[in-house]
Formats: structure tokens, sequence, C-alpha cells
């Protein structure tokens, strides 16, 4: 039962992974208005689903597979931009999974909250990283970082929000089988495998 749970974690994480990674080659025909990099993208919208579905750790585990594939037709200043500006903005975003995974199967108004919250933090974390990338690697202040960073990842965060709040009545009928007992994947029942 173990390995199966596994399996089917695996692959959402992958299919959410290639989701989000086609939602970000997307958003490379959104004008770019950045000279710097930075776009707006839907990619934090499969992260946001898989931290509904699986928690935190399915949250985290797609955050970084997108952040980290990116980077393949990203053009990182060395390891540290790599981390700073690919990896560690989308895993964090993954962190909104410990709120969001509590809105299954409850009213609609507190589902709307959850989400709201959870994404908007998430998001935050997001802005944060990228404007602490800004400071370290392009010696910006962080007032300039700031300004250069949130108006992409606040309008990203903006239209995942909205995207996910249209989708919030069918999330419970389209994650069919989803109880406690067959999404909570322990890191003890990952290193026992």
């Amino acid at each position: 039962m173990k390995r199966r749970k596994f399996v089917k974690f695996v692959a959402y994480v992958g299919i959410f992974s290639a989701i989000g990674l086609v939602f970000d080659l997307l958003a490379k025909f959104i004008p770019d208005f950045w000279s710097a990099g930075g776009s707006i993208s839907l990619a934090m919208l499969p992260i946001i689903l898989m931290a509904y579905y699986y928690g935190v750790l399915g949250g985290i585990a797609t955050g970084f597979v997108i952040g980290t594939v990116q980077l393949l037709w990203g053009s990182p200043a060395g390891v540290i931009g790599a981390m700073l500006d690919y990896v560690i903005p989308y895993t964090v975003v993954g962190l909104c999974g410990a709120f969001i995974n509590k809105a299954y199967n409850k009213s609609k108004s507190l589902k709307v909250i959850l989400f709201g919250v959870s994404i908007l933090l998430a998001g935050l974390l997001r802005v944060f990283f990228h404007t602490f990338s800004g400071v370290v690697l392009y010696e910006a202040t962080w007032a300039a970082s700031f300004i250069y960073n949130a108006p992409y990842v606040l309008v990203s965060i903006g239209i995942c929000l909205v995207l996910a709040l249209l989708l919030i009545d069918r999330l419970d009928k389209v994650f069919i089988g989803r109880n406690d007992e067959s999404t909570d994947i322990e890191s003890d029942e990952i290193k026992s495998l």
C-alpha cells in the first residue's frame, strides 16, 4: 500500500510539474516589460493545486521540480542565482499546503478564505525571495528590487488566485478518491521505500 501511495504521489508531482512548466513556457508569449528577467506566469497554479491535494510535501515537491527545470530555459547568475531566482521561490509556494490542504470538504466560504490566505502568503514569500535575489545578485537596494519584482509576481498571484477560486467548486470532484488516508505521504514513509 505504501508503494502504491508513493507511486501515485510521484505521478501527480510529475503531471502537475509538467502543467506548470507548460504554463511557464506560455508566459514567453506575453510581452516582457522586465529587462533583467521575470514574467507573468501561471506556473504557481499547479503548485497550489498539488498543495491542496497533498499538503506541504506535494506543493514543495512540485515547486522544486518546476523551479529546477526552469533553469533549462532561464539564465541564472551562477549557482546562487539559480537557487534564489528559480528553485527557492517556486519551492516556497508549496508551503501554502499548510493551510490550503485544510480546505478539503469545508464550506465554500471557508475554502475561499483558506485559498485566499494560503495563496497570498505563498506568493509573498516568492516576492521576498525574488527581492532578496535582486539585493544579493544585482546589489540593488531592497526598495528597488521590490519595485522591480513585485509587479509581475503580484499579477501572477492575482491571476492564480482568481483561477483557483473559479475552480474551487470542482476541485473536490476532480481529485476523486482524495481522503486524508490516501493522500498523506509522510517523510518516514518515503524513506522506508
